[in-house]
């Protein structure tokens, strides 16, 4: 497992909703786990196998939501969403401390 030393970082995703700036649960799931998961493996070793987020997010500037991403240990990391625009964009972050937790260096 590699060291965590200091991380600056967020991990971070942006993804960009269609039709109509409509939530999409299952493409959010998607883009944490396709997306997040190089960079988590290269802090942790460790890829994450599965993403859980609410069934309904408000598409509107500032609504902020929680996810709950799954490593292949089985471990969890806590997953910060935004909508950043009223167009639909969402971005998706893992903070340095729950990065930290998930090495166990925190």
């Amino acid at each position: 497992m590699k060291r965590l030393i200091g991380i600056a970082v967020v991990v971070a995703s942006m993804l960009v909703l269609t039709a109509c700036a409509t939530y999409d649960k299952g493409q959010t799931e998607d883009t944490i786990v396709e997306d997040l998961s190089p960079q988590v493996e290269e802090v942790t070793g460790m890829t994450i196998r599965s993403a859980d987020c609410p069934d309904d997010v408000e598409i509107e500037t500032g609504t902020e939501f929680d996810c709950t991403a799954t490593l292949k240990s089985g471990s969890t990391v806590k997953v910060v969403g935004a909508v950043v625009s009223d167009g639909g964009e969402i971005q998706v972050d893992i903070t340095p401390e729950e990065l930290g937790k998930a090495a166990g260096t925190s």
